[in-house]
């Protein structure tokens, strides 16, 4: 009995980084149903004001789809066959081009509010790319890789996207820009950072797990979420991490995390399988586990406004968060 109680306060209190001695938070969740238009999974959001937007996704080996909707969510239209492969990112630029990228080494632009899609670049080869963003109109970068241990990092400058692959030694999964000189690649159990505009990627002492996505406040303050559950924080740029959940702890509650999105300097969310939803609103030193709301795999947090967060995944789960 002692080694019980023992074992109950370790969970409670020394273990865990989430309080889960309490009780769950409720959120203000809504169901978006868009099954009648596919059953796939969706990959990433992104809206260009605060009518129109898009979401790319599809089936690992199966054609790439495009959802995009002109009334702010209400109703959604489908756009099949984009691609033969499924599509993992879509971003946009300040002329609402957008650019989508997934399996095989392949970007592909619109610019026409997703009417018609052409080829932007083919580079060749069979690198998968998990994301795709824009530090501006002129700078951007694609990052994948194969495997767990080939990591690449594709440049777009100027009007074009560079033909120079970047390699790094893990596969990435997802890329933050500071600036246009400061940037971190989260991938499979490495940090990477980059303080020359992505010439070159140093490895950070992160390490524990395969490390899906990451969101940086500031150039100081961030935080990088893993597949098995791991959140570790850094308060000096990436020279150190602390551990605030590890993932592979034997007394955690199994949890895989997917992504992570602040909408503030305070609010920040974390996403994650059998959706699991984990919300901050004192800058991530506590989280909190919303009710739940869905079986399926949350894969995205889109922040459209800090009142109105998108949440999308799995078998077309699509969800509207809306905060007071």
């Amino acid at each position: 009995m002692k080694l019980l109680k023992y074992f109950l306060l370790i969970g409670c209190f020394g273990i865990i980084f989430l309080n889960s001695c309490r009780k769950t938070i409720q959120l203000n969740i809504h169901e978006i149903v868009v099954d009648t238009l596919t059953s796939r999974n969706l990959e990433d959001v992104v809206f260009i004001n605060k009518d129109t937007g898009f979401i790319v996704g599809g089936n690992r080996y199966a054609d790439g789809l495009v959802l995009s909707t002109f009334d702010g969510g209400a109703t959604w239209h489908l756009k099949d066959a984009v691609s033969p492969w499924i599509l993992y990112s879509i971003v946009a630029n300040s002329k609402h081009k957008l650019f989508t990228t997934g399996i095989v080494g392949r970007v592909l632009t619109s610019a026409n509010a997703g009417a018609k899609w052409d080829t932007a670049q083919e580079w060749g080869h069979s690198n998968d790319y998990q994301k795709i963003i824009l530090v501006n109109d002129s700078l951007g970068f694609a990052v994948g890789g194969i495997g767990t241990s080939s990591g690449a990092i594709q440049k777009f400058q100027g009007n074009s996207w560079s033909d120079n692959l970047v390699k790094i030694s893990r596969i990435a999964n997802s890329i933050q820009m500071i600036n246009s000189k400061m940037g971190y690649i989260a991938g499979f159990g490495a940090v990477f950072k980059t303080t020359d505009g992505g010439a070159t990627w140093n490895l950070e002492s992160a390490t524990g797990d395969n490390f899906t996505a990451l969101h940086f406040l500031n150039e100081q303050h961030g935080f990088v979420i893993g597949y098995n559950g791991t959140l570790l924080e850094t308060t000096d740029g990436g020279n150190s991490w602390n551990t605030k959940r590890n993932g592979n702890s034997p007394f955690n509650a199994s949890w895989q995390f997917t992504d992570i999105a602040f909408s503030s300097e305070t609010v920040g969310y974390i996403a994650g399988a059998n959706g699991l939803l984990l919300k901050t609103t004192d800058g991530g030193n506590h989280w909190k586990k919303s009710d739940y709301f869905s079986s399926q795999t949350i894969r995205k947090i889109y922040i459209q406004s800090p009142n109105l967060i998108w949440l999308a995944g799995d078998g077309a789960s699509l969800f509207q968060l809306l905060e007071d």
